[in-house]
Formats: structure tokens, sequence, C-alpha cells
């Protein structure tokens, strides 16, 4: 049987020991280990389902964790907390089990446990010669928590985490166990169902809804992961001048840019980030570059297993390196940070690493504040600008900024929603009051220049239920309308929490048909 563990009164802080409180029971969940993975899954399940019918007789609120990544307390409830770290199977599919008209073949998918990390899932896949096809900067999230957050990913070209799902099994109530997947991209057969004894349901707006959705849809118990034929990254960081990125940030158009890396002259990147310093009005910016290329004979991994202490890939992983050793002054933070949180530049042919190498460990915690807003490309460059004279303002906030650029997403509440390309306009910082009054200025400052916005779910920013049905118009609807017809009102308070209430994400409407 599932063994579960539960402790009244318990401590809990994230992983960035951002934000400390008490709940009223960290419920501890693992597998039964003596038998077989399905049958092990299965047992799970059903302990699950029987926490939560529980939950509903004490009209509990109910929320799921596993890395605790998030900067705001998007997953958090100080009433029960489902620790799933220990929920790690990952199973291999067979023939039979996929529907036949699938076009991939197993080795295509693993089906994991809410609990898997990103780093796990890497080498599952890379046993079958698979990678991932996205990735967020780091790999310690599991998977559920990265896509119910709309980890963005890096690939101008595909997307982010959630992009790579292809199947849901959700737990709801001891009476609703259900497996979603889109109508138009059916992956599983009838029978891969039936043998973790859900319902199948096939709905394109439902599983667009449930994809990306911050743990109101219910538990997310198992997620279809889609992998691609391995490939490695080609990386360069080298220095472009603010002429280049003024030229480039509007449309992305490499081929005919004046900024070319050395050896790809006209090829379009896989990946393209740029690290600003806000604070310097003259000289170069850093970009990495990456290509995507064919996986090589003989590839070794860099890491060979261990724990990797650069923190070039992850600027949040710097800071949190940083801010334990940053005292004092203002000055002295932006000092620090101007000096040592950007990656230096690579040799001439960049360097060559697989996915899960190149974004790879990051260890670190610390008072680290993040930010990320989502951008429609066309605004990239004037809410770079609105951004960058505001802070210029006092020069009091001690962080940096970074571009990312990622293709957008379908599902209803990503952040990356934006038409082709969404640019993510990230500020990393340590924590002070200055740096979180000056977030909780940008909508004003954005709306004010009629610049389309959207913030990260998982990380710091400044939303409430106003804001997030402006930014999300008639998904936000959709997704509401969704989420009623999955559940019953007594069910959507369970996955409800007062922070999820104070962004929208509590909503239930009346009149839905359900769909089970």
């Amino acid at each position: 049987m599932a063994r579960i563990i539960r402790n009244p009164q318990k401590p809990w802080s994230n992983f960035h020991t951002t934000f400390n409180q008490t709940v009223e029971e960290l419920i501890v969940i693992s597998n039964d280990r003596s038998g077989l993975a399905l049958d092990n899954y299965n047992l799970t399940t059903q302990a699950i389902l029987d926490l939560l019918d529980e939950g509903l007789s004490r009209q509990k609120q109910v929320k799921a964790g596993g890395s605790r990544w998030s900067l705001s307390p998007i997953n958090f409830t100080n009433q029960w907390y489902l620790d799933t770290t220990r929920l790690s199977i990952a199973m291999h599919m067979e023939a039979g089990e996929l529907d036949a008209s699938y076009p991939g073949v197993p080795d295509d998918l693993a089906f994991a446990q809410c609990g898997v990390g990103i780093k796990q899932l890497s080498t599952f896949f890379n046993r079958r010669q698979r990678s991932l096809k996205s990735s967020g900067a780091s790999n310690g999230q599991t998977i559920a928590g990265a896509i119910g957050t709309g980890v963005h990913g890096s690939s101008i070209e595909f997307g982010s985490v959630q992009d790579f799902v292809v199947g849901l099994h959700i737990l709801v109530s001891g009476s609703k166990n259900v497996y979603i997947e889109r109508s138009t991209y059916p992956v599983v057969s009838n029978s891969f169902v039936d043998s973790i004894g859900a319902t199948l349901i096939r709905d394109d707006d439902m599983f667009n809804a449930a994809l990306v959705s911050m743990g109101a849809f219910g538990f997310i118990h198992g997620v279809m992961v889609e992998a691609e034929p391995n490939y490695v990254l080609r990386n360069f960081v080298l220095d472009i001048s603010r002429e280049q990125v003024n030229e480039l940030i509007p449309n992305l158009d490499f081929a005919n840019a004046s900024f070319q890396v050395p050896g790809m002259a006209g090829l379009r990147p896989w990946h393209f980030k740029l690290y600003i310093n806000p604070y310097r009005t003259r000289g170069a910016i850093k970009a990495e570059v990456m290509y995507k290329e064919a996986y090589p004979a003989g590839y070794t991994s860099p890491h060979q297993g261990g724990v990797v202490q650069d923190y070039n890939k992850d600027l949040l992983g710097v800071i949190g390196a940083l801010s334990q050793q940053l005292k004092g002054s203002i000055a002295v933070m932006l000092r620090v940070l101007q000096n040592y949180g950007f990656p230096k530049n690579t040799p001439p042919g960049g360097e060559v690493c697989t996915l899960a190498d190149m974004f790879y460990d990051t260890t670190t915690g610390g008072q680290t504040y993040s930010c990320a807003m989502g951008i429609p490309l066309p605004h990239c460059a004037a809410a770079l600008q609105v951004i960058h004279d505001e802070m210029n303002i006092n020069r009091d906030i001690p962080a940096i900024l970074a571009l990312r650029f990622v293709k957008s997403s379908k599902a209803l509440m990503a952040f990356t929603r934006f038409s082709d390309i969404t640019c993510i306009l990230e500020l990393d910082g340590v924590r002070v009051p200055a740096i979180d009054q000056f977030v909780h200025r940008i909508p004003a400052l954005l709306d004010s220049k009629r610049i389309p916005y959207t913030f990260h779910w998982g990380k710091d920013n400044p939303m409430n239920t106003a804001m997030v049905q402006r930014m999300y118009g008639s998904d936000y609807d959709l997704w509401v309308r969704q989420r009623s017809r999955l559940m019953t009102f007594e069910e959507a308070s369970l996955f409800s929490s007062n922070y999820s209430s104070s962004i929208g994400l509590a909503a239930w409407v009346a009149g839905e048909t359900p769909v089970v």
C-alpha cells in the first residue's frame, strides 16, 4: 500500500526560503515499492482519492507541491499541503497502450508520476536515445509543478515545458478520476486509460485549460510526456552591441541582422537570451545564442553525474549564490551583481551539450527576488525601455534584466501566450523592499504605454483578480468554464486557497454541462 505520513502544524518554506508558513497538515505520500510500477502507481492513486474525499468531507483546502521551486505562494495553502517528492515512478509505454492514430513510437513517450523531476525525466529518455524538447533554466523542478505554473522554456522554435505534455491523469475526488488529452492529438488507447482506473476525456479546451492550472484543476498524478530523438545545442556567449539588440528584438530576423555568430551566419537560433545591466547605458550586452544540431557519435556528458557549480545558465541561481554573501548598502549589491551576474564569453566554436547538460543542476537558494513578464514580441523594445528608464530614476533596485524569446503556448493560462513569440522580460535581484515596490508599479507603467503583458505564475508578481481577468480575457473565461465542467463547487473549493482566490484562480460558475 502507499504510505501516508501526516505531520500536524508543520513549518513549511519554499526552496529559496523567501517565505515561511505553518501548515495545518503536511502530508507526505510515498509509493509502495514491493510490486510492479503500475500496481504501485494505482495503489497511490487510491490513497490520494481517499485523502481528497476526506478533505471534501472536512471542507479543507488542498495543494500539492514537489520541489517547492515557486517564489510566489501559487502552490501553497496553510491547510493541507501534499508533498509529492517521493512519487517518482516513470513508466515506458508499450505499442498496445497507444492510440492507433498516434504518429510516434513508444520510446517517444514516458508516463511520469507527478513527483518525477526534470533531471530524472532526461535520464529516462536518454536511455532510449531521446531528449526533452525544452526545459527551464535548470532541472530541479518536478514535472507536475513545472507545467502547473507554466515554466517557460528557452526555445524560439518550440516553447515551454507544458508544451511537450500530451496527457494528464487528474484526481478530483473518489468518484472522479480522469485522463485528459486533446481530441485533435489522441495518444493513448482505451486499454491504457482502463489500466490506471480513469475515465478518458478527449477535449482540446479541457486539456488546454488543465495544462497550466496552478493546482486548481485537481491533483495531477500522472503526466504523459513526449520527447524527440537526441540532439545537442551549440552554445555561444558573446558581445552584442546595443544597436544590434535594437535591430533584432522587434522581429528576430536573424537571417538579415548585422549581428551574426561566427560560423553560424544566417541561421536561426534555437535559443536566444540577452543579459542586460540596467545601470549601464554604454558598452556591449551579453548574448547567449544556441543552435540545435544532430547528436554526435561518442558524445560524453561534461558533468558525469555530478553537480555543476557553474550558474551561468540560471541567472536566479547566480543571484541566489551571491545573495548569501551580499551585505550592506544597495550600492555594494549592485556592484557585485554587475561584476558576477553575467556568463563569460565562450571560446571560438562555442560549447556543445545536450539539453539536459546545458540546463543542469543548480543547488543554491538564497534570498532572491525574481519577476518575469510576458510581452508580445513587437512591444518588447518599448517594454524594455520603460523598465530601464524607471529603474534609473533612483538607481536603488539591486537587480539585473534578461530577455528570452519563447514560442507561444496553446495552454489557456500560459503566460507565454502572445501570438507566435513571447518575449520574456526577467528582473532578477536581491530580495529587498525596493524591488517589490518597483514590481508593483510595473503594471501602471506598461498600461500607460498600452503595452500588453502577463506575469509568470510561479515568480514574484503584483497580480490580482482584475489584472488576471484583463490579461487573459476570453481565455480566462474559458478556463473558468472548463474548471466548472470538471468540478462541482465543493470540489473546486477543495483545490482553492487564499492566494488563488486573490488572483481569480478559485473562480467557479454554475450552469456548465459536466464533462464527467
